[in-house]
């Protein structure tokens, strides 16, 4: 049985140039005639079960990597904390507390600020590195969410004397703003 390079790409699920590379290097059993390829479907098939073999192979090896931050090293690990609040825009600070309302950390101070003194040296921290993918994705999502509530905060007191901010956001008390 025959193909053409189009229902084999179709089938493999590749590009009909890649089909015409693998003619051409021999990973298909394909012959040439009248300028097109046709393709044994035998061969293809092979080459399909072949290639998802090493895909699920590729990902069994990298699954158990990537199951978390420390997966990516130290440097990266170090750097987390600055990288995504710069990104933000919020002080890496927010960091304990985002991860303090998501349950990730305990209401001890002593934890929070060495977190913090971590953060500033660019040192790995251990919770840090033990985050998954997921649970990174909602410590920026609380950032985010505390950041919000500065704003907030930030828009309706003023900044000199705390007093409420009227309805042009300018402090009747001090005037500024």
């Amino acid at each position: 049985m025959t193909t053409t390079t189009t229902a084999a790409a179709a089938q493999a699920n590749v590009t009909v140039a890649t089909i015409r590379t693998w003619c051409r290097r021999g990973v298909i059993a394909a012959t040439k005639r009248a300028g097109r390829w046709i393709i044994d479907t035998a061969s293809l098939a092979h080459r399909i079960t072949i290639g998802a073999i090493k895909r699920r192979r590729t990902h069994m090896d990298q699954a158990p990597a990537a199951n978390t931050m420390a997966s990516k090293g130290d440097t990266y690990v170090g750097r987390w904390p600055n990288a995504i609040t710069s990104r933000i825009g919020i002080s890496f600070e927010y960091i304990p507390e985002a991860m303090q309302r998501l349950g990730m950390l305990d209401n001890d101070a002593a934890t929070r600020y060495r977190l913090v003194r971590k953060f500033y040296s660019e040192e790995p921290a251990n919770e840090i590195a033990a985050l998954t993918p997921e649970q990174a994705m909602q410590i920026v999502a609380a950032l985010k969410t505390i950041q919000a509530e500065i704003r907030a905060a930030a828009r309706t007191h003023c900044y000199c004397c705390g007093l409420p901010l009227n309805r042009y956001d300018e402090c009747d008390g001090c005037g500024d703003q």
